[in-house]
């Protein structure tokens, strides 16, 4: 599947996932609730090879990505060149004032198709950052101040200067208003705690690799405008991902990182509990 080629600009009211985590100008908005994200031809075969199998592992874990809608190309406004992109679901749409975080997860950073050099490379890049021994590192967070009504953000150095002993406090970052630290509604921290915990019975059953990928979080608290907590929570960034066979079982670096989250975020629920 494929679609006209649009221009580069930014949705409204929350942030994208390539805005959270750098990468400006990677993704656009489209029609019916789509972007258009620019990645790999790996990224796409990966949606595709989900897609195309009856498996139901990989049925069941479809769920938990962005629906997929298709492969077309992003057109840059002032050079006119094309980049190969995915057409999939746009998470944040219905989210308004909506606070966002792309958290890398698992143990191992690279694709099978890495060399040996670029090995190495991840390998130290995840000893040295809090993916080795935590399988999370923080690539990126938008949090919404409604004293302010302004976005607190971090960039990837936020990430990277945490260590496995201080990451819980970038978590916490994620989940507090910017002007008091305060922590948000149980409410909202329970909407995204149930979303991971789906991702982790799915993860538990799919026997994919996810090398590289990351979680996308979404949340909305409650506040004057939006009455009701909601989240959203989705596996994304398949540039090293691939289908395993039935036989190698689920990516237990993923696992071990989705569910140290989970843990990090029931303590958080158990505080605000406390203080509310």
């Amino acid at each position: 599947m494929s679609a006209p080629a649009l221009p580069l600009h930014n949705p409204p009211h929350a942030p994208l996932e390539g805005q959270i985590a750098g990468h400006a100008g990677q993704i656009v908005a489209l029609p019916n609730g789509l972007i258009a994200k620019a990645g790999p031809q790996k990224e796409t075969d990966f949606y595709e090879a989900l897609y195309a199998s009856n498996r139901p592992d990989i049925v069941q874990f479809r769920a938990v990505l962005p629906r997929f809608a298709g492969a077309g190309h992003i057109t840059h406004p002032v050079s006119g060149e094309e980049t190969p992109a995915i057409h999939i679901e746009n998470i944040v749409e219905p989210f308004v004032n909506a606070s966002a975080a792309d958290i890398k997860v698992g143990t191992r950073l690279y694709g099978d198709e890495a060399n040996d050099e670029k090995r190495a490379r991840m390998e130290e890049q995840a000893r040295i950052t809090t993916s080795l021994e935590t399988g999370l590192r923080i690539c990126g967070m938008k949090v919404y101040d409604p004293v302010h009504g302004t976005y607190l953000v971090h960039d990837k150095a936020f990430g990277r200067a945490l260590t496995p002993a201080t990451i819980h406090t970038g978590v916490r970052a994620l989940f507090s208003v910017p002007s008091s630290g305060k922590l948000i509604s149980a409410s909202a921290l329970r909407a995204v705690h149930a979303k991971l915990v789906t991702i982790s019975v799915a993860l538990q059953q799919a026997c994919v690799r996810l090398y590289g990928g990351s979680v996308l979080i979404v949340y909305q608290d409650e506040d004057s405008v939006n009455k009701t907590a909601m989240a959203d929570v989705r596996l994304i960034d398949f540039a090293h991902s691939h289908v395993a066979a039935e036989s190698e079982g689920p990516d237990e670096g993923v696992l071990f990182g989705v569910r140290n989250l989970i843990r990090m975020i029931e303590d958080l629920i158990a505080e605000a509990e406390r203080e509310q």
